[in-house]
């Protein structure tokens, strides 16, 4: 009978635990757990392997215009990521000795850049001026990647690095300052009605901010629908889904940081206070359970309808070498993307079709680079 009880008594912590694994949190914090180990493998993987190295520019000469605005684009961007993450991160950190809401949320944000080369995951849609800072990408090592030359896809850590730090986490702020103004003022308004009001100058504000980095040359989106997107043709062409996409991703954001319950937590976090362990794990299985959301829903809201978009891609315009980096077009072995005349190529496939083709038309090769025309459209006065 004393060995039953005594068998009874060691068994009670793990029944204990096994009813803690019921709580939502912990269900958030398990899916963050697999995406943030899949971030670290791809990050740690490019680091240790030879795509860690500036990308090839090629031989079009980068014009002083394109120069001063990519540089002045970095100097922003990280003086907006270090001003965000003082402000989430390391003044609470100081004045009350652990990470706030707000510091947990911008270090996930800031997880999510593992997935920024995903806009190339099936084909090449997207460019990054190799002038940038860059070293390399780390697209190589996302699992299942299917465009070719990933490794010369040039990551620039300045500008995105505060991008993701700053840009979203913006977007957040606005997000819910406007969501508490549309309760004060319509609070006989419907939710959805309030959340899609918020939604509409979040899509506004990255037409604009996206257009400007377009046309300064620090990024192009040569993979466009040109029936969804403005300035068609043009090397500064924008696909009008991009701003309901991130506008969709940002309102998701928003609503997570917004909507509470009467014990102030978000939906990932429900359960966190019945979890018998330390004040600092409940703080680490929040993080993890705010990845749990933040990362598949980045990727499913935002990366899976716009690659399926990128699959349907119009002809690409006559890119310099600097934007190309060697991916497609003149000096790599693959044609720049056509819907109606390249096939979608895939990572090692022994079938592709090169940029001189000759089954390829007269202007569909001339649009492989800017030897043709002898004018890089870039240029301040071309």
């Amino acid at each position: 009978m004393n060995t039953l009880n005594t068998t009874s008594a060691k068994a009670r912590p793990a029944i204990s635990a096994l009813s803690q694994s019921s709580t939502p949190v912990l269900y958030w914090a398990t899916l963050g757990s697999v995406f943030l180990c899949l971030a670290f493998y791809v990050w740690g993987s490019w680091i240790l392997s030879d795509d860690f190295r500036p990308v090839p520019v090629g031989d079009d000469p980068i014009p002083l215009n394109v120069q001063i605005a990519v540089r002045a684009i970095e100097a922003l961007a990280a003086v907006v990521a270090l001003g965000m993450l003082w402000k989430c991160v390391f003044q609470p950190w100081i004045r009350d000795g652990e990470l706030s809401f707000d510091g947990m949320l911008v270090l996930n944000l800031m997880l999510m850049w593992w997935a920024d080369p995903i806009d190339n995951y099936v084909t090449v849609s997207f460019f990054y001026n190799g002038f940038t800072f860059n070293m390399g990408s780390w697209a190589n090592f996302i699992p299942g990647w299917g465009s070719p030359n990933p490794q010369n896809f040039p990551e620039p850590l300045l500008m995105m690095g505060g991008f993701y730090i700053g840009y979203w986490m913006l977007n957040v702020f606005l997000g819910c300052w406007l969501l508490g103004l549309l309760q004060r003022r319509l609070p006989n308004v419907a939710l959805g009605w309030r959340i899609f009001l918020m939604f509409i100058p979040l899509a506004i504000i990255d037409l604009v901010v996206e257009n400007l980095i377009m046309r300064s040359g620090a990024a192009a989106y040569p993979g466009v629908v040109k029936s969804w997107s403005i300035y068609a043709g043009e090397v500064y062409q924008w696909p009008l889904y991009e701003a309901a996409l991130v506008a969709f991703v940002s309102t998701g954001f928003t609503c997570l940081r917004y909507f509470k319950d009467d014990k102030g937590q978000t939906f990932v976090e429900k359960g966190v206070e019945r979890l018998k362990v330390s004040r600092a794990r409940k703080k680490l299985v929040t993080f993890l359970a705010i990845a749990g959301f933040v990362q598949p829903f980045f990727l499913i809201g935002y990366f899976l309808p716009y690659n399926l978009f990128a699959m349907r891609s119009d002809t690409a315009p006559a890119y310099p070498s600097y934007m190309r980096n060697l991916i497609c077009g003149e000096g790599s072995q693959y044609a720049c993307p056509s819907y109606d005349w390249v096939p979608i190529p895939q990572r090692g496939s022994r079938i592709f079709v090169t940029p001189d083709d000759s089954r390829l038309p007269q202007e569909i090769r001339d649009a492989q680079g800017i030897k043709a025309s002898g004018k890089d459209p870039y240029a301040s006065g071309q």
